[in-house]
């Protein structure tokens, strides 16, 4: 009997021994794991690389005597299909419309825009993003909203260059077959089957549209004329669009 509960005590021993050994390698590449997807997750801040200069925004704000009149428009279907057949549509009635006057700052952050906001597809393991500007930076800017025939306008500005962005969305329709029961029917041959029944049904999708451009103002008293197209753009929602919360 001795031999024999030895026997059966080495395995076991053994296996404890093991077991002692690889816990501290296990945890730590547990460990590692955790602190790589916790690295990840930790949003990459992005900034104008040019402070902000609230004297040269101010005096680009200064009023004058030209206007800039538009309109804005998408050429997307109601299934959302785009082409060159497709005609203009204007868009729709209370799309706000943002004009900045162009500075250093403003033109780094457009840098960043283009870069991470408007020209990426979106990859749900990709890092979060911030993108940061002066929060100072909306105070000296002019807001406008499309009318009913998507048309807009910003009054009393003086030569120069100036950006206009603008954000909106369009509701892409499509059918979709719902089951809504089913029942038992006995064919003409007595055999039973089990018959699914099923309603169409209207749904939609939201597809993100954005319109940004560079306008010039070339002389005091000019009114430029602008049409401007609504495209689509991919959702980013690990991208964030903020107002810099350190201290200019």
């Amino acid at each position: 009997m001795p031999k024999t509960r030895t026997l059966l005590a080495a395995p076991l021993a053994w296996s404890l021994l093991c077991l002692s050994l690889t816990a501290p390698a296990m945890a730590s590449s547990l460990l590692d794991k955790a602190d790589s997807q916790a690295a990840r997750a930790q949003p990459m801040i992005f900034r104008p690389t040019t402070p902000f200069d609230p004297t040269l925004a101010d005096a680009a704000m200064a009023p004058g005597n030209s206007s800039v009149r538009g309109i804005l428009f998408h050429k997307i279907g109601a299934q959302c299909g785009r082409g060159f057949l497709l005609k203009p549509k204007p868009a729709d009635q209370g799309i706000a419309i943002s004009l900045f006057p162009v500075t250093p700052h403003l033109t780094d952050y457009i840098q960043l825009l283009e870069a991470h906001r408007y020209k990426r597809l979106y990859s749900p393991k990709s890092t979060p993003k911030i993108l940061a500007y002066d929060p100072r930076l909306p105070q000296y800017s002019l807001a406008a909203k499309t009318d009913e025939y998507g048309r807009f306008e910003f009054h009393r500005l003086r030569p120069g260059r100036y950006w206009l962005t603008a954000d909106a969305s369009i509701k892409c329709y499509f059918e979709q077959p719902v089951m809504t029961g089913s029942s038992d029917v006995v064919d003409g041959y007595g055999v039973a089957a089990r018959v699914d029944h099923y309603e169409t049904e209207t749904r939609y999708w939201e597809t993100l549209l954005n319109y940004h451009g560079f306008i010039e103002v070339t002389s005091d008293g000019d009114v430029v004329k602008l049409e401007s197209e609504l495209k689509p753009i991919t959702d980013m929602p690990n991208v964030y669009i903020q107002a810099d919360t350190q201290d200019p």
